[in-house]
């Protein structure tokens, strides 16, 4: 089996079967994806009508809903579960963001369900993601309950503790 290039770079074949566009890391895509999503959703709630003409306002408005649809479609094929958890809280972050009148919040927070309830949808339907998230733990001894199959997450949990240590050694500029 021939490597995978993006733009010259050699793609690690652990990444393989994972969605990330022209980035060699599928992570990235999704930590960029995330910052995008944030943006339409917010646009799609904040701006209430772009234009005088009713048509045209309804075609920005769907055009804005339909690429927040596929920014959520692109961070699920990434298939990176930092990318999925920074997109919950990041979007459940936004529901507790702008005014507290019924106007303004109903609309943000129809949108933020909508798309929450949307990735559940994917997440729980679509084979190859909901294998790639039900490989990673094992339910060998049913008094355990479900437990993680790789308790460092791929080496992930032992980056986590070195940086906390990093956080509290220099907390206010880092490192």
């Amino acid at each position: 089996l021939a490597p995978a290039f993006i733009l010259h770079w050699e793609r690690p074949e652990g990444y393989n079967g994972r969605g990330s566009g022209t980035f060699v890391c599928p992570n990235h895509l999704a930590g960029f994806l995330e910052l995008t999503l944030g943006l339409l959703v917010a646009r799609a709630v904040i701006v209430r009508r772009e234009s005088q003409s009713v048509e045209r306002s309804v075609i920005l408005k769907a055009l804005v809903i339909y690429a927040a649809v596929m920014a959520m479609a692109g961070i699920l094929f990434t298939l990176s579960r930092s990318g999925w958890a920074a997109t919950v809280i990041g979007l459940s972050a936004l529901l507790f963001l702008g005014e507290w009148r019924l106007r303004s919040v109903l609309p943000r927070a129809v949108f933020v369900l909508g798309i929450l309830t949307f990735m559940a949808f994917v997440l729980w339907n679509v084979d190859s993601i909901r294998n790639y998230v039900t490989k990673s733990h094992r339910t060998d001894n049913p008094a355990q309950g479900i437990t993680l199959r790789d308790p460092t997450m791929g080496g992930s949990a032992l980056m986590w503790s070195g940086t906390i240590k990093m956080l509290r050694d220099v907390p206010l500029f880092g490192t």
